[in-house]
């Protein structure tokens, strides 16, 4: 079957069932067609003819009332589909049956009629074989999407259940909280119900309306295509996509309805208008659920293992996934044990009821008398009585035979108990989420003290850190680590409390500044490219250019001073920092960095790159004031010895930002 033809079959049975769309306005036209839009979906059509398929039954086998087994109606097959004859021995299969066909369902989904007023939201029908490497390419270089720090993959009911306003509060806007502070994706089922809708609501109440493309949160909805409702608006013709598709609450409303009436068993969910973008799973079958969980979790481990995340190529770590567990039946056990067997973490959300709650009692009762078996789960003889009750009380679906089946289940979601993290809503606050995620990946990695280092690192959470690693238990853990280069990178990255953190944990300052690390300081700042106006390097640069040092140094410093050494080093910015301070002060003093103080010439060794400073708390100090960071100034001036010479020091640099912000 072609994709005309599939798409002329949608559009037969949308037309018998008596829906239609109206035609959009001139203005939302306009708005659809601008000109960067434009290049997009030219570039989007581009990549859907070269690497995007749909899937579509070739055998019409029938099952009922002109049914096939696929679940599609016996009208939208094709002709070819409709010869094959069925025999006694032939059972209908997805992978015997189906074939791909080439695309048209995919462009952009504008919502409407649903009470908020919506973006654009990118979607593409993929075969559910699609490769993950190539749906990364989609997110990434079709869609634009910057590239994960964290994975938050949300998972537990799939049908609507009740949960507390105060409780779902903050679940709400500890996701966003979560997602916000670490660059997370948040990847969901998609659908307007359930958990997904508590997704979906989160994402919407508690977002910047204010904030750029680039810094909005992005909530991957991963559906099966199957199931959708009111689908047929997506399918667009002759490869070219729907760009947009309008998405009408009416015309939804009015098929579930129709399904109703006409007795059909179907099983159709609408999309939750509130999600960024959305991967439509196709196996070719028609109103079967859980289609998409293989490709989601292909897709989640491809982009843990390629990507990685941190503050610095040194501190890096692969971008790490993480489970959240709200509510949820079966499914959501099983899927608990699926993300164990694959060593990904899970934060339970006690207090949301049914399979979480579940897993959060039954992981109590295990528990281990001594904290040296921490990691180890320990079943108590009444288990299976104590868990068997839990399973009927808390999921009442599972029939009386099947209970030894699920209690098999909630056994391998225990089988590794340092990667379930149980979350207490009802003693929550809302910013407690982001630390229970940040607290299940540490304890996951608790036998590789760097990379949690890095991973509270990258998200700023020396509050973690002090808790999690720098611990008496772990001292022989944490004394191994190479904290100078922690502390460089906190130096760069303005994180005050982690670099208090490693001057507490260890760090020399008397062996940690040398010449040459002084150096790679100042030119990892001053000579970023990314430090533009308002950077860090704002106040250095103006310095030198209102204080008119001389023309002569200017160019010396431009042609100098970017001269940049194998290591990133700046060979001869120093002199020219010695000389700023020196003006700054009046020219009653020296300067502190003479013209030898220089990374190469003849008399510069690897001895002396590695000497240390005499005073090197003055050193971190003025790096600290000329970048026009306080809470770093305000440790080293403490740290220091002449206290009276640094607050002069400080005066005059701040005199000079106060007049410069005032002309301004």
């Amino acid at each position: 079957m072609t994709a005309r033809e599939e798409s002329q079959g949608a559009l037969a049975m949308h037309s018998k069932s008596g829906i239609y769309h109206k035609a959009i306005s001139e203005e939302q036209q306009l708005m659809f067609t601008g000109g960067n839009r434009q290049e997009f979906q030219q570039a989007y059509r581009k990549f859907a003819k070269q690497n995007i398929t749909h899937r579509s039954c070739c055998h019409y086998v029938e099952r009922s009332n002109d049914r096939c087994y696929c679940g599609r109606e016996k009208l939208a097959h094709s002709s070819d589909a409709l010869q094959y004859s069925e025999s006694c021995d032939v059972k209908w299969s997805c992978t015997a049956d189906t074939q791909p066909i080439e695309p048209s369902s995919f462009g952009e989904i504008y919502f409407n009629g649903f009470g908020v007023e919506s973006a654009l939201a990118p979607y593409a029908r993929i075969d559910h074989k699609m490769a993950p490497d190539v749906l990364w390419r989609l997110l990434h270089e079709v869609w634009d999407l910057p590239a994960p720090k964290l994975l938050i993959s949300v998972t537990g009911g799939a049908k609507d259940f009740f949960m507390k306003q105060r409780l779902k509060n903050i679940f709400k806007k500890g996701l966003v909280h979560a997602a916000k502070s670490t660059g997370a994706w948040i990847i969901s089922g998609g659908s307007n119900v359930g958990v997904m809708r508590y997704v979906g609501e989160a994402v919407q109440s508690y977002q910047d309306p204010f904030a750029s493309e680039q810094s909005s949160l992005v909530c991957i909805g991963i559906a099966t295509w199957g199931t959708q409702d009111n689908k047929q608006c997506m399918v667009g013709e002759n490869c070219q996509g729907k760009f947009p598709a309008i998405y009408s609450a009416k015309d939804m409303c009015h098929e579930c309805r129709l399904v109703g009436a006409n007795q059909h068993v179907h099983h159709h969910t609408e999309l939750d208008h509130n999600h960024t973008h959305f991967i439509l799973v196709d196996d070719g079958t028609e109103g079967k659920f859980g289609v998409e969980i293989k490709l989601r979790a292909a897709l989640e481990q491809f982009i843990s293992k390629v990507m990685s995340t941190g503050v610095s190529n040194e501190h890096s770590v692969p971008v790490p996934v993480i489970l959240l567990v709200l509510e949820g039946g079966k499914g959501t056990l099983q899927t608990v044990r699926e993300a164990v067997e694959m060593n990904t973490p899970v934060v339970i959300v006690q207090g949301s009821g049914r399979a979480a709650d579940l897993l959060a009692v039954a992981f109590k009762k295990t528990k281990p008398k001594s904290k040296q078996d921490e990691d180890i789960t320990t079943y108590p003889s009444d288990f299976e009585v104590f868990a068997a009750s839990a399973v009927r009380s808390l999921i009442t679906e599972v029939k009386e035979e099947d209970i030894g089946t699920t209690l098999d289940v909630v056994r391998g979601c225990l089988s590794n108990r340092k990667l379930i993290t149980i979350f207490n809503l009802k003693d929550a606050d809302t910013r407690d989420i982001d630390k229970a995620i940040l607290y299940a990946l540490l304890k996951a990695n608790k036998s590789d003290a760097s990379s949690q280092l890095n991973l509270a690192l990258a998200w700023n959470r020396s509050d973690v850190a002090r808790q999690e690693i720098f611990t008496a238990k772990r001292r022989h853990q944490w004394q191994n680590l190479e904290l100078s280069k922690s502390m460089f990178t906190a130096l760069v990255q303005d994180r005050v409390e982690f670099v208090q953190l490693f001057l507490d944990y260890g760090v020399q300052l008397s062996t940690f500044i040398t010449l040459e690390r002084l150096c790679n300081l100042y030119s990892c700042i001053v000579l970023d490219e990314t430090a533009g106006i308002g950077g860090a390097a704002d106040l250095l640069r103006t310095l030198v250019l209102r204080k008119q040092i001389s023309r002569r140094i200017w160019h010396w410093y431009w042609c100098t001073a970017r001269n940049v050494d194998g290591d990133g080093s700046a060979s001869n910015l120093l002199p020219i920092v010695g000389l700023i301070v020196q003006d700054l002060m009046g020219g009653q003093f020296p300067s502190i960095y003479p013209e030898g103080t220089c990374l190469t010439g003849p008399d510069c060794s690897s001895e002396n790159l590695k000497k240390p400073f005499s005073c090197p708390e003055r050193e971190l100090f003025l790096w600290a004031l000329l970048l026009n960071r306080r809470g770093l100034a305000q440790i080293f001036w403490k740290m220091g010895k002449d206290h009276i010479v640094s607050l002069s020091s400080w005066q005059s640099v701040w005199s000079v930002t106060a007049t410069d912000e005032t002309r301004q």
